[in-house]
């Protein structure tokens, strides 16, 4: 198979990020995720192990979250995750300590 790839760099609305994002989750739980940007286009096939890199950042007008997954067709081991994503912040020691 030749290479294919497609890169995309731009500025959309808040809820289209959201819609792409969405689109993104119901590709990988079917097991094939479609891109297309004009005449480029590429399919692919998560595998059943899958490396993930994320990152945020925040400056005095800028935050910036990058996610970035791969995966080979064969992959050895997998790492113990430590990332957590969520909606609100963690619970912290000191929290722990007055609910008790």
């Amino acid at each position: 198979m030749g290479k294919k790839e497609i890169s995309y760099k731009g500025r959309v609305e808040y809820q289209k990020a959201i819609e792409y994002l969405e689109e993104l989750v119901k590709g990988l739980k079917r097991g094939s995720v479609y891109l297309q940007n004009g005449e480029e286009e590429v399919q692919l096939h998560p595998a059943e192990i899958v490396h993930i890199e994320a990152s945020a950042s925040q400056k005095k007008e800028k935050e910036k979250f990058t996610l970035e997954l791969s995966w080979y067709l064969t992959e050895p081991e997998i790492n113990e995750v430590g990332l957590q994503i969520s909606t609100s912040p963690p619970a912290t020691a000191e929290d722990n300590k007055t609910e008790e």
